[in-house]
Parts: C-alpha cells; sequence; structure tokens
C-alpha cells in the first residue's frame, strides 16, 4: 500500500520510468548493431553513443528525483556525484550514471574514444582516488581473465553485444581483434 508521495515516486521510477529508459537503451543498441552489421557508418555509431550518454545521464537524474528521498542516508551519493559533475567527465564523456543500487559504489560513463578513456583514467584515479575499470563494447570478443567466452556474450531479443574488458592501454594495442567501437568506463568509487 502506498503511504505517501516518496512511496509513489519509488514506484512511479522502478515501474514507468525505468521501463521505458530500458526499452529506449535497447532501441539504441539495436539501432548501434544494425549500423554495425551494415555498413560501419563511425558518423552513425556517434550520435547513437551520444544519445546514450544523454539517455544516462537522464536515468541518473530521474532516479535522484524519484529514490534519493525515500533513502537519503543511502543514495545522496556525495561521491558519485561529484564524479558525474567532474569537469574531465563532461569533457571526455558523453555521459554516465551510478550503477547497481546505486549509493557511492560503482558508475558507468560513455567515454567519446579510447584516447578519451585513458587521459579519463589517469585524472580520475589520481583527482578523486577511484579504481577504473575500462571497457570496450563492440562486436569482436577478446580473452581476459575477468571475460570467459561463456559469459562475455549477451543475446535478447536478436541483439548481441559483446562486453570486451582490456586490462591496459597495451594489451588493447597488441590485439588486433579488438572492435574499439564503443569506449565504457566503469569506475568503482
Amino acid at each position: 500500500m502506498l503511504k505517501n508521495d516518496i512511496d509513489r515516486g519509488v514506484q512511479k521510477y522502478l515501474g514507468e520510468v525505468n521501463w521505458k529508459i530500458v526499452h529506449r537503451a535497447i532501441d539504441l543498441f539495436t539501432k548501434y548493431s544494425e549500423i554495425k552489421d551494415n555498413n560501419n557508418n563511425n558518423k552513425q555509431e556517434k550520435s547513437l553513443a551520444e544519445e546514450l550518454g544523454l539517455l544516462m545521464i537522464e536515468a541518473q537524474a530521474e532516479f535522484d528525483k524519484y529514490l534519493i528521498p525515500a533513502c537519503p542516508s543511502e543514495l545522496t551519493a556525495p561521491y558519485l556525484h561529484e564524479l558525474l559533475l567532474h569537469k574531465a567527465v563532461k569533457q571526455y564523456c558523453y555521459g554516465g550514471k551510478g550503477v547497481g543500487s546505486q549509493g557511492d559504489g560503482s558508475a558507468q560513463l560513455i567515454c567519446k574514444s579510447e584516447t578519451d578513456r585513458n587521459t579519463l583514467i589517469q585524472i580520475l584515479e589520481t583527482e578523486l582516488k577511484v579504481e577504473c575499470i575500462p571497457l570496450t563494447l563492440g562486436q569482436e570478443p577478446i580473452q581476459s581473465p575477468l571475460f570467459s567466452p561463456a559469459t562475455n556474450k549477451s543475446n535478447k531479443q536478436g541483439l548481441e553485444i559483446q562486453m570486451n574488458e582490456i586490462e591496459a592501454a597495451d594489451h588493447a594495442k597488441q590485439s588486433n581483434s579488438i572492435n574499439q567501437s564503443k569506449i565504457l568506463l566503469y569506475i568503482v568509487l
């Protein structure tokens, strides 16, 4: 039973708002997959990455609006918001959001390029003392101790996405099989 506006906000976010955001993200990944399958149009890929970054910013704003009031002591997340508002994040990323149960745990960012990602890692690890885990979304799998071939492939409604963990910049340079099309940075706060 919903007791107040906060309860109604939580229900709205976990239902209607979340549903819309997830389905918009699925649409973006579907478009991305179609572009990669058909013509490798880098301009369209960049546009979709920008849209995904903006969607992540929107998702975080909606989370903050509806869920922080339900548990401000756990969800206000000052370190997360400091990271998301950092000038280097704005310069090198299309957008980002907290992940998991939010709080001050982890964040994902959509970086503009591999070079931007690597620069951002250096800045954030130095200035904010966070642990950064670089990931690349692409079509070619990579061998890594963190991702086995059985776990780095996801298929939902005909959409195939593979997440490739890149342990270090030199590892990425050594592998010719990595598709560096979408750069994702996972940050542990």
